[in-house]
């Protein structure tokens, strides 16, 4: 009797797994310790047209911690070594897609590429691979869409509320190591 429960238990099983979908594919990232070029940002599902974008919004979570979620609003978004790897790049659904950012308490064009670094820079700086790792890809991306310093949103305290880069983040720093 025994033998015969386990044996219908068992080919239950394997119809099940016969039978279940595929599981979802994760967020595609590209590892904190990657040192290829960031060409792999534009091999997108869709069609990347370089003059779709022309400006670069940058801002931070204001959560300590925290990983991309699959409906998340930005293009991108950089870990911080809490709940994600620190400087892991996480290449969004509606980057893949080339579809307008929403970020998350602000209001951006749809020509504007949106980034969120993990962490509350109110509190304390972005972590230094997140800051070599943002460098890289803002300046990939400038590169690639002709974007300049004067079209990357870098507000400290936005009036509306939003996240805004915080009073922490290196912006000057940030910005001549971009004009190199």
């Amino acid at each position: 009797m025994l033998a015969l429960l386990l044996a219908s238990l068992t080919a239950a099983s394997m119809l099940l797994l016969a039978l279940s979908p595929a599981p979802l594919d994760p967020l595609r990232s590209l590892s904190a310790m990657d040192s290829r070029p960031m060409d792999e940002v534009f091999d997108t599902p869709a069609e990347f047209r370089e003059d779709r974008w022309r400006y670069i919004y940058i801002h931070h979570s204001k959560a300590a911690s925290g990983n991309a979620p699959g409906n998340m609003g930005d293009h991108f978004l950089i870990g911080n070594g809490n709940g994600c790897e620190d400087g892991r790049i996480h290449i969004g659904p509606l980057w893949e897609q080339q579809q307008p950012a929403h970020p998350q308490g602000a209001e951006v064009g749809s020509d504007c590429i949106s980034i969120c670094l993990v962490g509350d820079f109110d509190r304390r700086p972005p972590t230094d691979r997140q800051m070599q790792r943002l460098s890289r890809l803002v300046a990939a991306i400038q590169a690639r869409c002709r974007i300049s310093n004067s079209q990357l949103r870098l507000t400290v305290n936005p009036a509306d509320g939003a996240g805004g880069i915080g009073s922490y983040f290196p912006r000057e720093s940030f910005l001549q190591h971009l004009a190199r």
